[in-house]
């Protein structure tokens, strides 16, 4: 077993785990656990699109793999940004403004990643895949870019208001967000595209589920 392939089963595996404890007792009727187990799920989608995606052997398809890779991540700053707004309210307090406005961007971005916009082909050199992007992929880092701010900037508000295990709650959060944002913007967006390397791609989704352990078992949910 090579290391990508050993990495991607160990943290599909461990994720997976991490979300069945999240419907323990019925779990899931806690509106912000809910976002956060739907964030698990599109993280353990976005872990094996990843390992496809540098399989040579998939170069016919490998175009839309990234596609679905690059969905995902925005599915997972949406989800984060919508559980930063929700948290710690066990019931769904967003209001049907917020809700329109995100799913509106959402699907605006959507259809910029599954089109050339975003990338326009895929092109193979010593077994390694090179993106050829376009203009869409400015806006989708713009938009990722600002609902990490936002769910960032939302929990530190909530950090400053709230008291007791709630407040500690939100730091752990704090603390793993940060992390994990910024070493997958920096590692998966700004070096894969803007550089080329592809180098990094396999240890992407160990500080997602390092974020999603410290969350899990320090009980920030």
């Amino acid at each position: 077993m090579d290391l990508f392939l050993f990495i991607t089963v160990l943290v599909v595996i461990s994720a997976s785990i991490l979300a069945y404890t999240l419907t323990k007792n019925r779990g899931l009727r806690n509106r912000s656990r809910l976002l956060f187990f739907l964030f698990i799920i599109v993280f353990i989608i976005w872990t094996i699109l990843n390992y496809y995606s540098l399989q040579p052997a998939l170069s016919q398809y490998t175009l839309w793999i990234v596609r679905g890779i690059m969905i995902a991540a925005l599915t997972h700053t949406t989800l984060i940004y919508l559980f930063a707004k929700n948290f710690p309210h066990k019931e769904f307090v967003l209001s049907k403004k917020l809700v329109i406005t995100v799913s509106f961007i959402y699907v605006v971005v959507l259809l910029i990643t599954v089109s050339p916009l975003l990338f326009s082909k895929i092109l193979w050199e010593n077994n390694i895949p090179t993106t050829v992007s376009g203009l869409g992929v400015y806006v989708f880092g713009v938009v990722t870019f600002f609902y990490f701010t936002a769910a960032t900037v939302e929990l530190i508000k909530k950090y400053r208001i709230e008291h007791s295990i709630v407040k500690k709650q939100i730091l752990y959060l704090l603390i793993g967000e940060l992390a994990m944002f910024s070493f997958l913007f920096f590692l998966h967006f700004v070096i894969v595209i803007w550089f080329g390397n592809y180098f990094f791609i396999p240890f992407g989704g160990l500080p997602v589920l390092l974020f999603i352990a410290l969350t899990t078992f320090l009980r920030a949910l």
